[in-house]
């Protein structure tokens, strides 16, 4: 998949940086920064042209820092995928 997941990002970036920072190793095709009530999360998506790109970006970026913080890069879960875990919440549909 050609999709990452970025965690522990700083709490003060925006989407030109990280499109910055990320366009190093391939073309982007779209980020996502995940906000909730305003609050940004500190997690964000990552969108490549291609798998290789994807994969090379994972090698490159995965345990660096940005800024202070050192950041996770994951290739995405596909939807559906049985091997993810599942909701503890009582509320989850999936529990």
């Amino acid at each position: 998949m050609s999709r990452l997941i970025v965690k522990n990002l700083p709490k003060v970036t925006s989407e030109q940086k990280i499109r910055d920072l990320f366009g190093q190793k391939g073309t982007i095709t779209d980020i996502q920064l995940k906000y909730k009530d305003g609050k940004f999360r500190q997690f964000g998506f990552v969108g490549y042209e291609n798998e290789e790109s994807a994969q090379e970006a994972v090698k490159f970026f995965d345990g660096t820092f940005v800024g202070t913080s050192r950041i996770k890069v994951e290739v995405c879960a596909v939807l559906g995928d049985e091997s993810k875990p599942k909701s503890w919440s009582k509320y989850a549909k999936d529990s």
